[in-house]
């Protein structure tokens, strides 16, 4: 998935899934473009081998990934509940700002 937006107001637990080896993504060192944002009104989960690469993940519950995500670069995960991911990932940061699919305002509160 390059250059796309995924949305959807499905709220069940496996709103956004994948089999085995999903690229969200361009894996381009961090050049402007070519990412993709994943947006839902339920959770995302995604088993091993998830590659993604200047991407948003924007859940209203949880966002769960499974071993081997060795490609998880400069990607943004914003979930309303938790976010876990297992074993064997290597993970990157990317200098600057990401892409602007679009904005979202959101806040989160604290106790």
């Amino acid at each position: 998935m390059q250059n796309v937006a995924l949305l959807t107001t499905n709220t069940s637990g496996n709103s956004i899934n994948s089999p085995s080896g999903l690229q969200v993504g361009l894996d381009d060192n961090c050049a402007p473009g070519g990412g993709a944002t994943l947006l839902t009104y339920g959770s995302m989960s995604f088993p091993a081998n998830l590659f993604a690469y200047g991407g948003r993940f924007i859940a209203r519950d949880y966002i769960d990934f499974s071993a081997n995500a060795s490609g998880v670069e400069g990607v943004s995960m914003i979930a309303g509940r938790a976010i876990s991911g297992t074993s064997n990932m290597n993970m990157g940061v990317c200098g600057g700002t990401s892409d602007t699919t679009f904005q979202i305002p959101y806040f989160r509160m604290v106790n």
